[in-house]
This record gives C-alpha cells, sequence and structure tokens, in this order.
C-alpha cells in the first residue's frame, strides 16, 4: 500500500492503514504489563515499554520502545512512539511522536502530536495536529486546529 503524505490529514491516515495492516495479533516484545491493565484489541508493545495497572487498550494500538503508558489510562487505536509517556488519560485515534509527555485528566481524540510535545492536566484535544516541541498549558480546549512547531498556549491562546 502507498499513499501521499503531503498534509497532517494524510499522515495521521497512513497511520491509521499502518496498525490496520501490521497488527494483526498482540505482540509485547518483553514489554512490562501490568497484571492489572487490559489489552481488548490487538497491540504491539515494543520492548522497554511499560504499560501500568488499571490501563485499558483497545482496538489497535502500537506502543514504541521505553514508553510508559498509564496509570488508569485508555488508549484506543492510536499509536504512540519511543520514549512518550501518557498518564490517566484518555488518548484516541490518535498519533503521539517520540518524547510526548501527557498529563493526567487530558483527553485527546483525532489528533496528531508532533515530538518532544507536552500536555499539561485537564487539556482536551480534538481534530487537531500539534507541532513538535509545543507546550500545551493546563485546562485548555483545542479543537480543529493546526498549530506550528514550538506553539506555546496562554491562557487558551497560541503564540510562538
Amino acid at each position: 500500500y502507498w499513499i501521499d503524505i503531503n498534509s497532517p490529514e494524510k499522515l495521521w491516515e497512513a497511520d491509521k492503514i499502518k496498525r490496520e495492516f501490521e497488527i494483526t495479533e498482540t505482540d509485547t516484545e518483553n514489554a512490562k504489563i501490568s497484571e492489572n491493565a487490559e489489552i481488548k484489541g490487538k497491540a504491539k508493545i515494543e520492548k522497554g515499554a511499560k504499560i501500568k495497572s488499571g490501563t485499558v487498550i483497545e482496538g489497535k494500538a502500537f506502543i514504541g520502545k521505553n514508553s510508559v503508558i498509564g496509570p488508569n489510562t485508555v488508549l484506543r487505536d492510536s499509536t504512540v512512539t519511543k520514549n512518550s509517556q501518557v498518564r490517566n488519560a484518555n488518548v484516541e485515534e490518535g498519533l503521539l511522536f517520540e518524547r510526548c509527555i501527557v498529563d493526567p485528566q487530558v483527553h485527546l481524540e483525532n489528533f496528531i502530536l508532533g515530538e518532544e510535545s507536552d500536555v499539561k492536566s485537564g487539556t482536551v484535544i480534538r481534530e487537531s495536529f500539534i507541532g513538535a516541541r509545543s507546550f500545551i498549558e493546563m485546562n485548555n480546549s483545542i479543537y480543529g486546529k493546526k498549530f506550528v512547531p514550538d506553539a506555546r498556549t496562554d491562557l487558551s491562546e497560541i503564540s510562538k
């Protein structure tokens, strides 16, 4: 399968297609998975990743090397690349690039989060593409936005 990736939308679509065709069974590659975590779908979880207590993985998911998911996180039909952290959050149909941090009480849905981005507690992001090295402050609601790399939020405003 070949797709021309010339926009964030196409990148998101390509990741979805990749998960659909490449993840055919659950593969945990020596990841550390809590006995109180649940994998309901099919997931590829790379070596060194940790899935903590109370985490539920649904649909088709990819979790990269040394990423930490949980505790108390729901991850559905998403990709989390290497060295990222998602704690006590809800992540649906998205793509997190490497070295991202998602704090507790965050809801991410239909999104791309560029590498080295940080999303603080209480934030909701839907149908948005957040550029690399962005910092999203606490309690923001972001819908249908495209942020350039190095974006910063301050009281729901974007500055660079």
